[in-house]
């Protein structure tokens, strides 16, 4: 299974929670690794104490992407997916940058396998409330789930998923589930 993490803009968290998702993956047993598409390398970087998190041969592949809509890698790792997952927060400055990420998912006939999942939501606020109509604008099926804004996902990703507390963990549980499941 292959799973791409898009969306044109950088800092949308799309490292973040591909590795996120990897690490609940291999938690719930399943082989699941992420494989870094971005020049940057920053998923490499961060999982180098964690070569079995860089498996190139587990069954279960989740990509990530550089935030470039124009890179031919974007391209060829959404045609590739089975399951694409525009990564998006529900901030103004992300809406233009996930619109343009949508339109481009269209025109490579992708929609029908592609979710929306906001990141660094904060609960309880005007854009937190707004999440269906942001995702209408955007122009995607949203997840029923997101990842709420926690300082202790960056800490996780450097220390490794035992760094986050039990409620953390079940959230990335639920949107790793929510992922593997939208399309099957």
């Amino acid at each position: 299974m292959i799973i791409s993490f898009v969306n044109g803009k950088g800092g949308a968290g799309k490292t973040t929670t591909a590795i996120l998702v990897a690490m609940a993956l291999r938690e719930a047993g399943h082989a699941a690794a992420v494989r870094d598409l971005d020049p940057q390398q920053t998923a490499t970087r961060w999982l180098a104490d964690s070569p079995e998190l860089l498996d190139a041969g587990a069954p279960i592949q989740l990509l990530d992407t550089p935030p470039r809509l124009d890179s031919a890698t974007v391209s060829t790792a959404i045609r590739e997916a089975d399951t694409v997952i525009v990564v998006s927060r529900p901030s103004p400055c992300d809406l233009f940058t996930s619109q343009d990420t949508a339109r481009l998912i269209t025109n490579l006939r992708a929609a029908n396998k592609t979710r929306l999942l906001f990141t660094n939501v904060r609960e309880k606020t005007i854009l937190a409330r707004g999440l269906d109509q942001t995702a209408k604008e955007i122009g995607l099926p949203m997840l029923k789930t997101y990842l709420q804004l926690r300082e202790s996902y960056q800490h996780a990703v450097l220390a490794g998923w035992k760094a986050l507390t039990q409620e953390a963990r079940e959230e990335v549980g639920r949107v790793a589930l929510a992922i593997v499941t939208v399309l099957h």
